[in-house]
């Protein structure tokens, strides 16, 4: 095994026993007395792409809930409009991934600014505290340790979690924030998207975000030194 194999082993370690934000949210680990958590992934979505030497991460906001990770024993649906829609979008730019109940690591490594699930939903509210306190502790690492060449963001929250994670002022808005690139201390490329589920799709259509991930593969390309 190698050494970013075991750190990340150690991360993911670090993560099965963490409960900064209980009891708002539960511990994969925690679900049906970890049935669903034996596989080395530091959380649900990195199942379905969760490649260390990926030259592209994707970072969503949270997983969503605990009964539905229950329902689909720790990987994602198929069905789910944001998965299809980020499938799609990485087709757009010439990057093609199997839906998750495949379970193939696949050559992309994604995961979310908040690693816990929430209690019941799919969606819905969250705290601020949430993502300060993955940010430190398990965001930033797997930026470190992945050190993809280019970190696509999916919606203002996970913008502004990087943002927090590396010290770095965040735009007040989404529409200011998707304008940019930034590289970061790392050495990565930041390219903050719209998210692509339904709500993200109100402030920003599917069209326009296919414009939008357009500046990811221009990022992957090298077009931004």
């Amino acid at each position: 095994m190698g050494d970013k194999q075991l750190q990340y082993s150690q991360l993911v370690k670090n993560r099965k026993v963490c409960c900064l934000c209980a009891p708002d949210l539960v511990n994969p680990n925690e679900c049906e007395e970890g049935v669903f958590d034996q596989a080395e992934h530091i959380g649900a979505w990195s199942r379905w792409q969760g490649n260390l030497d990926a030259s592209l991460m994707i970072i969503g906001q949270d997983w969503g809930g605990a009964d539905f990770y229950v329902k689909y024993e720790g990987l994602g649906n198929d069905e789910n409009s944001t998965n299809r829609s980020i499938r799609d979008l990485l087709k757009s730019i010439d990057i093609s991934i199997e839906l998750p109940q495949v379970g193939a690591m696949g050559s992309l490594f994604f995961t979310n600014s908040i690693l816990c699930l929430r209690r019941s939903g799919l969606t819905g509210p969250t705290k601020s505290s949430w993502f300060k306190n993955c940010s430190k502790k398990f965001l930033l690492p797997q930026i470190e340790l992945v050190a993809s060449n280019v970190i696509a963001t999916l919606g203002y929250k996970a913008y502004c979690s990087v943002m927090y994670a590396f010290g770095l002022p965040a735009k007040p808005k989404m529409e200011n924030a998707v304008l940019e690139t930034i590289r970061l201390q790392n050495g990565s490329l930041l390219v903050p998207l719209y998210h692509p589920g339904r709500l993200g799709r109100v402030s920003r259509t599917f069209e326009d975000q296919k414009l939008d991930w357009q500046r990811v593969r221009s990022a992957l390309d090298g077009a931004f030194q």
